[in-house]
């Protein structure tokens, strides 16, 4: 390629990224271009945008929109920031809501107006197992000195909604032999006693079974979903449900 056609090429490529950030209307109006989003970092219940800063000295800043829903949505919450601040956070969300954020730069001098960017996003959603049943049951073990023994333990199968999946590709589940205040009492030197874990990896697989749980037993589930591509959320946020064993039936014994 000879060195005209090189210093053509460039110039070229310089155009086409400048007016990705300025555009002119018809009436000679000076218009900013669109401030791209990067990424969108959601919780259930809050929002990290981080966008493009605009190669620009004109710009005088930011304008960041969260609506609820759809472009039209009611407005959740409105930030402007200056001209060397890439990020926003909303917090307060719905878990398992769809919201739309708006970035606009701030016209500075020489331009009058802002083209608008849009970026649809879901909260990662909150999953609320319930134990579905029940079931007692007798089993032949060895105790420490083994010794044959006849222990009683109960299966729980806990269930529940399962989640859409645009905004789920599957749940973790851990279940604590505690309640939930002791399970936040733990630490790593006396951590909680873990009764079982499942990582399940379809939004489908909505149902768990866990078993040889002790009877007049406090127990607590830690639950939340694993995203997949479609997802705008690392991981979602944990929820905890406790339930509690019967003693063992009296005709069992």
């Amino acid at each position: 390629m000879s060195k005209f056609r090189k210093l053509m090429a460039i110039a070229a490529l310089l155009f086409a990224s400048s007016s990705v950030f300025v555009a002119c209307c018809d009436d000679d109006t000076t218009t900013m271009g669109p401030v791209p989003v990067n990424s969108v970092r959601a919780t259930g219940t809050s929002v990290t945008v981080i966008w493009s800063i605009v190669p620009n000295e004109k710009c005088d800043g930011y304008e960041v929109t969260l609506m609820q829903g759809s472009r039209d949505g009611a407005v959740i919450g409105t930030q402007t920031l200056d001209n060397r601040t890439c990020k926003a956070t909303f917090t307060g969300l719905t878990p398992g809501t769809e919201y739309v954020v708006k970035t606009q730069a701030v016209p500075g001098k020489g331009f009058s107006a802002s083209e608008p960017y849009y970026r649809e996003f879901t909260t990662a959603p909150i999953v609320t197992p319930v134990v579905s049943s029940l079931d007692f049951y007798k089993l032949n073990e060895y105790d420490d000195k083994g010794q044959p023994v006849v222990n009683d333990y109960y299966k729980a199968t806990l269930t529940w909604p399962a989640e859409d999946v645009n905004n789920c590709g599957g749940y973790s589940v851990t279940l604590y032999g505690c309640t939930k205040a002791e399970l936040d009492k733990a630490t790593a030197d006396d951590p909680a006693p873990v009764a079982g874990t499942a990582n399940l990896t379809k939004n489908t697989a909505n149902t768990v079974t866990f078993d040889k749980l002790k009877p007049s037993t406090n127990f607590t589930i830690q639950i939340r979903t694993t995203p997949n591509a479609m997802c705008d959320y690392t991981n979602g946020d944990w929820n905890y449900v406790e339930f509690s064993t019967p003693a063992a039936p009296a005709a069992a014994n």
